[in-house]
């Protein structure tokens, strides 16, 4: 429900354009993602429409540099200088207040909320996509989970990948035992 609140409050110009610039769609499907119904696009912009999918890595990428200045560092970017390799993605401040507060929303209320953390900097999403393009069979779903929890000290993003399966029912469990292990590992350290 909230979602839908929050992308009827989001212009569609504004949504798909981010989109654009994270590279996850083309100039030209962003101008014919605009020409739908408003309720074609509210189901494009929830996340309720296969005709916009994305591999999960990607939208971890995305995930992160919205809480990282803007900056979208490639996903092959591992072990590089961060100080390089890297585009700047700035979406207007109040969209971006907008998906700020989207994200939280999904670790408090969505089936992210699963993962059964309360603190007030985690933000996380959930999503089962079919990696067989247009199949609903559920040999081809594959359920993935991603939390990103903000402190002062340090970032993490745990991400949850299960093929096949769900995001709420397979990947978050997943999720939340890394969770737990993580935390475990950081009061052993004294971090």
């Amino acid at each position: 429900r909230y979602f839908f609140s929050l992308a009827r409050e989001t212009a569609r110009t504004d949504f798909f354009s981010l989109l654009v610039r994270f590279g996850w769609i083309e100039e030209e499907q962003a101008k014919d993602f605009l020409s739908l119904s408003e309720r074609e696009s509210l189901s494009l912009m929830t996340g309720f429409s296969l005709r916009l999918q994305t591999e999960p890595i990607r939208t971890a990428y995305a995930f992160a540099s919205l809480y990282n200045d803007g900056r979208l560092f490639p996903a092959d970017s591992a072990g590089e200088d961060p100080g390089r390799n890297y585009r700047l993605v700035n979406p207007d401040p109040a969209v971006l207040a907008r998906i700020h507060r989207g994200m939280f929303l999904c670790a408090q209320e969505g089936t992210a909320r699963l993962l059964g953390r309360k603190e007030k900097n985690m933000y996380a999403k959930t999503g089962t996509i079919s990696w067989k393009p247009g199949s609903h069979n559920p040999a081809h779903l594959e359920g993935w989970c991603l939390g990103l929890h903000l402190d002062t000290s340090q970032r993490v993003l745990v991400m949850t990948r299960v093929k096949p399966g769900r995001g709420a029912t397979e990947a978050v469990p997943l999720a939340a035992e890394a969770w737990n292990i993580l935390q475990r590992w950081r009061r052993q350290e004294g971090l």
